[in-house]
């Protein structure tokens, strides 16, 4: 496997997201318990396709959420079926917001699970540290601590 599309945040509709999504959906279990819970419950409703999208979209806001889908701001109304609604309602805080994660924060979560992914996967230690650093950027040092979480050193 090669994953290059993980050493930046990728434009979405890029050949780059389109891969990732493609390889979430064989580990969706794992990649589902790595993200806020609100990233959560939009891609459970929306799939990961149309969820990734829209928290690329409306990631990092801050949104009052009445008990009325109709004063949501016209763009994220439009956005957002009647059951994620009722879904996000219960994930609201005290003051009535709730705050969509950035998609920095999940791309961030994403890029842990396949790095954790393919040292699980990967048959050759010799050439395990030098795929990390080509696919993933990592350096040495972050290279040995993910290592570790992994196999629990």
């Amino acid at each position: 496997m090669d994953f290059p599309y993980f050493k930046g945040l990728p434009v979405y509709n890029s050949d780059a997201m389109a891969q990732i999504i493609s390889c979430c959906k064989g580990i969706e279990m794992k990649v589902l318990s790595s993200l806020p819970c609100i990233a959560c419950e939009i891609i459970d409703v929306l799939d990961f396709e149309f969820g990734f999208a829209y928290i690329y979209k409306h990631g990092g806001k801050k949104i009052y959420m009445s008990n009325c889908r109709e004063k949501l701001p016209m763009e994220i109304q439009n956005e957002t079926p009647e059951i994620l609604f009722r879904r996000l309602e219960k994930l609201i805080d005290g003051s009535g917001h709730i705050e969509i994660p950035s998609p920095w924060g999940v791309f961030a979560s994403l890029r842990k699970v396949f790095i954790e992914e393919y040292i699980e996967s990967s048959k050759n230690s010799d050439t395990l540290q030098k795929q990390l650093q080509k696919n993933f950027g990592l350096t040495v040092k972050s290279i040995y601590n993910v290592k570790k979480k992994v196999y629990s050193i």
